[in-house]
């Protein structure tokens, strides 16, 4: 029941990778294509993604089913979908009303993840095995970010905002989304997901890392968005060093987890690097903003930081976790897990050099020609992850039915 459950809704999330390929590579004939290959990777498979896995998580760590089970979250993530889809019906076509209604209904559904997962938290307090639950506190975060994230998003969408007014909601907007939406769920997801992933324990004071980690994250956020509310660079600047911060406090202990054991699959060095330009993209995001001499140049120097951080980190963290998570869900038994997780990791090495050179390559000074073919080269690079989902799901499929599975790998 479980893995036909998870199939059916990251079908949902293979869908959306789908939609934003096809657009990144007609993009030249796409109405608003950068725009769109973005919100299409971030507001739809990576927002998809996280609403099915974190309420995965939380059941896991808490030892208890969410509210309304499965049928509540079809519920949630049907809104989500149409949500998301008229959002960016809206932008593309013109109609901000669109994106008024998509927007509010996606507000919406966060809004009621979080009340489901805070009742959740209620019910398993002081029950067994729940030692880790507290890390759900940082997917109810999240998700209450989330609204506050796409009113930026919805003001941005107005034809009629501009100057420093626009430049500072766009600052505020992508911290919200990119920092607290989807920063906040992975850090606390890996609190738990990267010593599973290496196959080693907890390091003695992960927990307290993990539990100060997700004020510092919270804190630094607040002062960006505060910053951008009062206009004051310098303050905004500072909450991204105050996040960056936060990123230590909670990266420190899978650091010491990962010099226990190397990451020696795909996706524990995908989520390691992600990890890595995760970081790296916020002390860039601080710098140019304490560097901008004005709004307008520190929204222009902020784009700059958006590929990075969309594909270096957002797109590398999604395909590592469904690389480990797809095969260990849907497997059926020891042997189907070993044979989807072989398929998964096809070419992995060269996948992972292509994406990561390319993304160095891609942010470097260079000719457009030479842009153009690293970005190829990368979007081939990232496709073949969903690809090989795909198939990893067949075998899990035909493993669970009871077929053979070895002769499906040559």
């Amino acid at each position: 029941m479980r893995a036909r459950w998870h199939t059916r809704v990251n079908l949902l999330v293979l869908a959306w990778l789908a939609a934003a390929a096809v657009v990144a590579i007609a993009h030249r004939w796409v109405p608003v294509a950068e725009w769109l290959m973005v919100h299409l990777l971030m507001l739809g498979a990576v927002s998809t993604a996280i609403l099915i896995w974190s309420a995965h998580f939380a059941e896991a760590v808490r030892r208890r089913p969410l509210p309304g089970g499965h049928r509540g979250q079809a519920v949630r993530l049907a809104g989500h979908t149409l949500g998301a889809t008229s959002v960016m019906a809206g932008l593309v076509t013109g109609l901000w009303v669109l994106v008024l209604v998509g927007g509010t209904l996606v507000a919406g559904v966060a809004t009621w993840h979080a009340a489901t997962l805070v009742v959740q938290g209620r019910a398993a307090r002081g029950g067994l095995g729940v030692r880790l639950g507290w890390t759900a506190r940082y997917f109810v975060a999240s998700s209450l970010v989330l609204p506050v994230g796409v009113t930026a998003g919805v003001l941005l969408a107005r034809t009629d905002l501009g100057g420093s007014v626009e430049a500072r909601t766009y600052v505020a907007h992508t911290a919200l989304m990119l920092l607290g939406w989807v920063g906040l769920t992975v850090l606390g997801a890996l609190v738990t997901l990267w010593p599973t992933m290496l196959r080693v324990q907890l390091v003695p004071g992960a927990e307290r890392s993990g539990k100060v980690g997700l004020g510092v994250l919270l804190g630094g956020l607040a002062v960006v968005v505060v910053g951008a509310a009062v206009g004051l660079l310098v303050l905004a600047a500072g909450g991204f060093a105050v996040y960056l911060v936060g990123i230590v406090v909670v990266g420190r202990p899978l650091a010491a987890e990962a010099r226990r054991r190397v990451p020696d699959t795909f996706a524990s060095r995908s989520v390691g690097l992600a990890v890595l330009w995760f970081a790296g993209s916020t002390l860039w995001w601080g710098g140019s903003l304490l560097a901008a001499p004005g709004w307008a140049e520190a929204q222009a120097a902020m784009r700059a930081v958006i590929v990075p951080l969309v594909v270096g980190f957002a797109a590398q963290v999604l395909l590592g976790a469904l690389s480990h998570l797809g095969p260990m869900i849907m497997g059926g038994s020891p042997a189907g897990v070993r044979a989807a997780r072989a398929v998964v990791e096809r070419g992995a090495g060269a996948r992972l050099v292509i994406t990561n050179a390319g993304l160095v390559l891609f942010v470097l000074p260079a000719p457009s020609v030479v842009r153009v073919l690293v970005s190829m080269l990368v979007l081939a690079a990232l496709v073949a992850g969903p690809v090989l989902l795909v198939r990893s799901g067949v075998l899990a499929r035909r493993a669970r039915r009871g077929a053979p599975v070895t002769g499906a790998l040559a």
